[in-house]
């Protein structure tokens, strides 16, 4: 699994993601989906922003500048995954039965990619690489 590289981890922390006192709580996705997802939105050498954004289900401002991926071997590092629930956090919950861009269940982004949660991504095994 692959997530895009997030500034949530602190200097120091053992676990990547969005911690409370249960846990550290990163959403992701399979590489070929996240890798798929910047190849439709690149062009000329560079990506734009609104367009992953979108894909992903997170604002355009997460994917401005260079792009990271985090690569984590889930039965090296043996998390725990599931799917995720309007409770995480990080999840963005609708506010009416109108709002598209919100959290729904089900392993899915707003914008239609699948994701899972994973609790306790271990900084230790995850391996950070530029993405073109």
């Amino acid at each position: 699994m692959r997530s895009i590289s997030s500034t949530w981890c602190r200097r120091g922390a053992t676990n990547f993601g969005r911690c409370d006192d249960s846990g550290c709580y990163l959403f992701a996705a399979p590489s070929s989906v996240i890798r798929d997802a910047v190849k439709k939105a690149s062009s000329g050498g560079t990506h734009d922003p609104a367009v992953l954004g979108q894909a992903l289900g997170l604002p355009a401002k997460n994917f401005e500048g260079p792009l990271r991926m985090m690569t984590l071997d889930l039965r090296a590092s043996a998390p725990c995954v599931r799917l995720p629930v309007d409770s995480d956090p990080g999840a963005w919950k609708c506010q009416s039965e109108q709002d598209t861009d919100c959290f729904k269940f089900g392993g899915y982004t707003s914008g239609g990619l699948p994701e899972v949660m994973i609790i306790n991504a271990p900084v230790s095994q995850a391996v950070v690489t530029e993405v073109p």
